[in-house]
């Protein structure tokens, strides 16, 4: 069974459309660099991707907090989490 070819951005709007997708990951990591958790591109990336999600009708809320990792028996570290919780109507 081989997998169904991606879909370009003018398939129907009720199929999932990897054309879409991949201009909407442009729009959303326009600057097209990483973003470890630390990064203030990362609170950029964070809005954006709420202001999608609202623009789309959904509802949205945001977390945050900070997660420790011990990296190493000597080692850890401290990183921020955002949390994006969306649901609909």
């Amino acid at each position: 069974m081989q997998p169904s070819p991606p879909l370009s951005a003018n398939a129907p709007a009720a199929r999932f459309s990897a054309g879409r997708t991949l201009a909407i990951l442009q729009q959303l990591l326009a600057e097209g660099q990483p973003r470890p958790s630390s990064n203030p591109l990362t609170r950029v990336l964070c809005k954006r991707v709420v202001t999608r999600l609202q623009s789309i009708g959904y509802i949205v809320e945001t977390e945050y907090s900070v997660s420790y990792t011990c990296i190493s028996p000597h080692t850890s570290q401290c990183t921020p989490v955002y949390n994006i919780l969306a649901r609909s109507h």
